[in-house]
C-alpha cells in the first residue's frame, strides 16, 4: 500500500489579549504539492501535513497537548511576547491565544496546564489558575505560591494534585488534597534538580522523571520517595533485542491505554515499565543511539503510538508499543522532498494525538500525521 504525504504552509491567527486586533496570514502552496481541502485522505491511506507557524506574528510553541477536540499550547508572538495559552480548534492550522486575567504574579507566563473533568489547570509564573469553559472571565486563581516558580504540576482528580519547585539550593514536591487550596512539602532534596515530567497514576503513585537519568517514584501517596536508575537487570523480548548502556535517561512520561507507563529519553532510551514505575523494561530500538534523543511519546486509544525526538527522530507503532520502527519519510513521500527536508533537520518538541491523527510540535511547524 502506498502512502502519500502532503506539506501544507499555512498561517497563525493570534487574537492578542491586550487588543482586540487579529492578525491571519494567508495560506500558500509549497511546489507543486497539494493542500489539504478538508476532505482528508482516502480511510485506507495515511497522510503527513506540515504546517508553518512562523510569519509577521512570529508564533513560537513551547508545549502542546490537546484537551477535547482542541489543541491548547504555550507559547508567545510578537503581539505578546509573555509567555500565553494559545488554543486551535482545526489541528494546528490557526491559533488563537486564550486572555488570562491580568494579575501581578502571573509573569514569566504559562509555563504548563492540564485538563480535568472539571475543567483547565494552568501553571503561570507562581499562580496556579482554572478555567471550566476557556473563557476569558472564567479564570480562578487557585494558589498563589511563595518561594521558587514552580516547574511541574500534575493532578489526578478535581482534589488531589502534585507541583514541583526546584532551583540551585535544591527541589521540593508538594502535595494538595483539595483541589490546590492548601499545599504541604512530601518530599525534599538539597541537590539542585532538573525535573522533566511528571505523572499521577492512583491515590498512592505518582512518577516524577529526573535530570534525564532516573524517575522519582512514591508508592504511598508521597510518605516516602525512591529513585528508580531506569537500568533494569532482565531481557525484554528477545535477546537480541537487548541493549545495555552506560546512561539512559527519561524525559517523557505517558500512560498508554492498557495502563503501561512510557518514558523516553537520551540515547534512544524507550521504557515502559508494567509495575507502577518500581520496575522498568528497557525496549531497544534499530537506531543510532549514540546520535539520537527522544524527547517525548504518545499513543492513541486504540494503540496506536508516536516517539519523536532531534534530528527529525520519528518512531511509530501500531501494536501499542510492543514494535516500533523508524518512519520510512522517503517511501511514505516520494514526491516531497520539501517536506523530508524540513523533518529531517528539525528537533521535535513535543506530540499528542487528537483521535487518530498524531499532531507533532516542532520548532518552526507543527506536523500532522493521520493513522
Amino acid at each position: 500500500m502506498k502512502h502519500r504525504i502532503q506539506l501544507l504552509v499555512l498561517g497563525i491567527m493570534v487574537v492578542a489579549c491586550c487588543c482586540a486586533e487579529n492578525a491571519m496570514h494567508r495560506a500558500t502552496k509549497a511546489g507543486s504539492l497539494n493542500a489539504i481541502d478538508g476532505g482528508g485522505e482516502p480511510s485506507n491511506s495515511r497522510s503527513v501535513t506540515a504546517i508553518n507557524i512562523l510569519g509577521a506574528n512570529s508564533l513560537k510553541l513551547a508545549y502542546l497537548d490537546s484537551f477535547g477536540d482542541k489543541l491548547l499550547a504555550t507559547g508567545s508572538s510578537t503581539l505578546s511576547p509573555m509567555a500565553n495559552l494559545f488554543q486551535s480548534s482545526d489541528g494546528g492550522r490557526t491559533w488563537q491565544q486564550i486572555p488570562l486575567p491580568k494579575v501581578k504574579g502571573l509573569e514569566p507566563g504559562v509555563r504548563l496546564f492540564q485538563g480535568t473533568n472539571s475543567g483547565l489547570w494552568v501553571l503561570a509564573g507562581r499562580l496556579l489558575l482554572k478555567n471550566a469553559i476557556l473563557e476569558e472571565g472564567s479564570w480562578k486563581i487557585i494558589h498563589r505560591f511563595p518561594g521558587a516558580e514552580p516547574l511541574l504540576f500534575s493532578f489526578l482528580d478535581d482534589n488531589q494534585g502534585y507541583i514541583v519547585q526546584a532551583e540551585q539550593s535544591g527541589c521540593e514536591i508538594l502535595k494538595t488534597t483539595n483541589g490546590g487550596k492548601d499545599w504541604r512539602v512530601v518530599y525534599r532534596d538539597s541537590v539542585a534538580g532538573n525535573p522533566f515530567d511528571m505523572v499521577v497514576l492512583d491515590e498512592r503513585t505518582v512518577l516524577l522523571a529526573m535530570n534525564n537519568e532516573y524517575v522519582l517514584r512514591t508508592g504511598d501517596g508521597g510518605a516516602s520517595w525512591r529513585k528508580e536508575e531506569l537500568l533494569p537487570e532482565e531481557r525484554v523480548l528477545r535477546p537480541d533485542d537487548w541493549v545495555k548502556q552506560d546512561r539512559t535517561g527519561a524525559s517523557d512520561l505517558t500512560v498508554d491505554g492498557n495502563g503501561k507507563v512510557w518514558t523516553a529519553g537520551e540515547k534512544a532510551s524507550l521504557f515502559f515499565t508494567n509495575h507502577s514505575g518500581d520496575r522498568w523494561h528497557r525496549l531497544a530500538i534499530n537506531v543510532d543511539a549514540t546520535q539520537l534523543n527522544f524527547n517525548a511519546i504518545a499513543f492513541s486509544r486504540t494503540g496506536q503510538g508516536v516517539v519523536i525526538g532531534n534530528e527529525g527522530a520519528l518512531l511509530l507503532s501500531r501494536s501499542a508499543g510492543l514494535d516500533w520502527a523508524p518512519a520510512d519519510l522517503g517511501q511514505m513521500a516520494p514526491d516531497s522532498g520539501e517536506l523530508l527536508k524540513t523533518m529531517q533537520s528539525d528537533n521535535l518538541l513535543g506530540v499528542t494525538f487528537l483521535g487518530e491523527t498524531a499532531i507533532i510540535l516542532g520548532r518552526d511547524h507543527i506536523y500532522s500525521i493521520s493513522f
